[in-house]
């Protein structure tokens, strides 16, 4: 197994004022804009607090910049209403919600370069392209980090001309493997580094320069830039980079056969993140030595190495776990010190209008109220641990529960729905087969069954495998303009077949705007679509009509899909989305149906920010509706 050297993907997010915010606490910004009377003047205030609390409570964060946007609009505050969109972007950035932190940036970008603020306008773009970066965009991505980049070189601003240079070079090796590119960047942010002297900046182009170089094959280039990096910074004060630049190394040696300096090098960077306790690095060093020793054919030590990667595996499953308890527990401890503030706050505003005790009674009620507050508080935090401890126990009781129907459903359309073509395969096989030489028709007849049920079962193995794809997020989302009267057009064109079987007309009702579009991804929200069309004509009655229906309304798109079919019985409607569920209704013509096709379509508009909904009545027919954001835009 041939080992690449550490990729470190250093993506760079700016949210405003850095100096400010590393002066002022959450809490006490939280004060200040309580007690600031001023409209205008609670503005930078909201900047301020957003940027500090999108780190911590992302989902506050959000709220919090919806209020600072209202409040901006109504102050007509040109600056702080471009500066709120932003801050939005970031919350949701943060918030893992990269649609969304994408949207609000693109608007951000229009309202400073509307002001003529184009180093505002940089840095919007800047955070544009790491959204399409988690989007899984790489042209988009390296566009809009080209844009800012040209910018802030007009602007002559050299800081930000190699941190954008970094980001550009590491997206042209990692997601279009552009080496020409890819190394020319990674040079331009050395030399910006080098010129502002900002020594991590230096030693961060230099881990990227050093990937390109060992991914274009220069093996000794490459480990004097990552030799580079161990000039630039100490392992004590920079562990992270250290150890990276020196596993790097490792790697580079080993390619040239420089099998002493190679172990050395990785020992030393193993040790390092071992100190660290960051277990995901010791395991690439790990797996460097194991390479090494190989290459060296010293098994022994190779074997000894592969102990040790099995023991950093173990901790860093263990790492994780940890982690993930921590997070949970930190965010109990955060919600009940707000709940706890809050009633201190209720509980102190009630004492100051309270002026009938001495001040003797006050100081032993208070004292009293110390006491017993204190003993009910550790009783009270006992009581919330152990019903926190128990909620968790159940939700993942009901979550096994969930997964065991969800199992049985999947073993159920193996063996029924994936069965039955592969048993008509076989008998229609046995049809070909004493035919052949006999009768060209029943021969024909049969070639064209054994076609039929094989996109059959190709078709259910693709829903099963779509569905489980959208599960674990690995699919890749594409945002862009999308028209969807055209959409719909090459859908009826597509099924104009199938409808003619039928003798059903598809009728199309447009009423929006014209040239209108939306941002969405054009593929997904072409497949949801495509889903619905296709059961609203399994499941019509013959010489009926499919309806398709476009709406417009405030900030919402709606598509209708209509049919005159058997429709859905009233205790089944649960059924219909659910994964791998599916109702009694069948087909009016034969047609094969899986019941996975309303599982995929709301998987997909979930997953591009919209919703499907249906109402129905049995014997008369259905009508399925995705709504998605109207936002418009261009990228």
């Amino acid at each position: 197994m041939k080992i690449k050297p550490t990729i470190v993907f250093f993506l760079i997010l700016f949210s405003g004022n850095i100096s400010a915010q590393k002066t002022f606490t959450i809490d006490s910004l939280k004060i200040v804009l309580k007690n600031t009377k001023d409209l205008k003047k609670k503005l930078p205030v909201y900047d301020l607090l957003i940027g500090k609390l999108s780190y911590t409570n992302s989902d506050s964060a959000v709220l919090l910049s919806e209020e600072y946007l209202k409040l901006a609009t109504d102050q007509k505050d040109e600056l702080h209403i471009a500066k709120a969109k932003s801050s939005k972007g970031l919350s949701y950035f943060r918030k893992s919600d990269y649609k969304n932190a994408a949207v609000n940036f693109m608007e951000t970008i229009k309202a400073f370069e509307k002001q003529g603020l184009k180093y505002d306008a940089a840095i919007a773009l800047n955070n544009l392209a790491a959204c399409y970066e988690h989007i899984e965009s790489p042209e988009v991505t390296v566009k809009n980090f080209k844009k800012a980049h040209d910018i802030f070189k007009e602007i002559k601003n050299v800081s930000w001309i190699g941190i954008t240079a970094s980001n550009l070079s590491n997206n042209y090796l990692l997601k279009l493997n552009d080496l020409t590119n890819a190394e020319k960047y990674a040079k331009i942010a050395i030399e910006s580094a080098a010129k502002t002297g900002e020594i991590t900046r230096q030693a961060e182009a230099n881990i990227a320069l050093g990937n390109v170089l060992f991914t274009n094959k220069k093996y000794a280039e490459a480990s004097e830039a990552f030799g580079n990096v161990t000039k630039l910074v100490s392992a004590t004060s920079y562990p992270l980079l250290f150890g990276v630049a020196r596993v790097n190394q490792g790697s580079c040696l080993n390619e040239i056969a420089e099998y002493e300096a190679a172990v050395k090098y990785t020992n030393e960077a193993k040790d390092i993140f071992l100190k660290q306790k960051s277990w995901m690095y010791s395991n690439i060093c790990w797996q460097g030595l194991i390479e090494i020793y190989q290459r060296k054919k010293d098994y022994k030590a190779a074997f000894e190495a592969q102990k040790g990667l099995i023991a950093s595996n173990d901790s860093l499953q263990v790492q994780q776990k940890r982690n993930e308890m921590i997070d949970a527990l930190r965010k109990y401890e955060s919600e009940k010190k707000e709940q706890e503030n809050k009633l201190l706050s209720t509980q102190l505003a009630s004492e100051k209008q309270t002026k009938l005790f001495t001040f003797i009674g006050i100081g032993l009620v208070s004292v009293l109220a110390i006491v017993i507050g204190f003993a009910l508080r550790k009783n009270r935090k006992k009581n919330t641990q152990l019903a926190y401890q128990n909620d968790l126990i159940t939700q993942q009781k009901d979550k096994l529960t969930e997964l065991n129907i969800e199992k049985n459903n999947l073993i159920s359309i193996v063996s029924h729905d994936l069965r039955s073509p592969f048993n008509t395969i076989a008998l229609w096989n046995q049809t070909l087969q004493e035919n052949i030489g006999k009768s060209p028709l029943k021969v024909a007849e049969a070639t064209e069954m054994i076609a039929k049920m094989a996109n059959y079962g190709q078709q259910l193995i693709n829903n099963i495998l779509d569905i489980e794809k959208m599960e674990i997020n690995t699919h890749k989302i594409d945002l862009k303009p999308v028209e969807i009267p055209a959409l719909i057009a090459e859908l009826v064109e597509d099924f104009a077949p199938a409808a003619k079987g039928k003798n059903i007309e598809i009728k199309t009702e447009n009423h929006l705007p014209n040239n209108f579009k939306i941002i969405s991804d054009y593929q997904l929200l072409r497949r949801a679509v495509e889903n619905l069309m296709s059961n609203a004509l399994k499941f019509s009655h013959p010489n009926t009509s499919v309806i398709v229906g476009l709406e417009h309304e405030l900030d919402k798109v709606r598509i209708k899909i209509k049919d005159f079919g058997i429709g859905i019985p009233k205790n089944e409607g649960h059924l219909l989305f659910d994964k791998y569920g599916k109702t009694s209704s069948n087909p009016t013509d034969g047609e094969a149906s899986t019941g996975l096709g309303l599982s995929i379509a709301k998987r997909i508009c979930e997953e591009i920010g919209g919703t499907v909904s249906f109402t129905s009545e049995e014997n008369i027919g259905s009508e399925f509706t995705i709504e998605l954001s109207a936002s418009q835009g261009k990228i």
